[in-house]
């Protein structure tokens, strides 16, 4: 019987470490205050995506009244990991939005009928720098 409550009291002393060692493996939390005064809210009808050593840039433009001109109106540089943690954000929140909402057509049926006229940039498009 000895031998028996030994046994039982080491299995609760691993189960106390593993579950010690679980509780440091989580991320620890912080409350954070965002503030967004000043924040200036802009909208982009394209895009650009490009891949440095160290960095993605995000650049967002809207064309101009001369349609061989894109006017960038902003930049972004953010590190490759939180530009994964974007993809995979942006990837789940599409998919509760066409979840809720349906499927969200990149091409409209009035474009695609055009025999394959697409003004919007695609993310493979390049913006030349003028």
């Amino acid at each position: 019987m000895a031998t028996d409550d030994k046994n039982q009291g080491s299995t609760k002393e691993i189960k106390s470490k593993w579950q010690s060692s679980d509780e440091e493996r989580q991320p620890k939390r912080r409350a954070m205050r965002i503030v967004e005064e000043g924040v200036k809210t802009l909208y982009s009808g394209t895009y650009n995506i490009s891949l440095g050593p160290d960095e993605v840039m995000f650049a967002f433009g809207n064309r101009s009244i001369d349609p061989s001109i894109l006017r960038i109106e902003s930049k972004i540089a953010v590190s490759l990991k939180t530009a994964k943690r974007m993809a995979i954000g942006l990837s789940n929140l599409i998919q509760k939005y066409e979840a809720k909402n349906g499927t969200i057509d990149l091409i409209p049926k009035e474009r695609a009928s055009m025999k394959g006229h697409v003004n919007e940039q695609t993310p493979n498009d390049e913006i030349s720098k003028h």
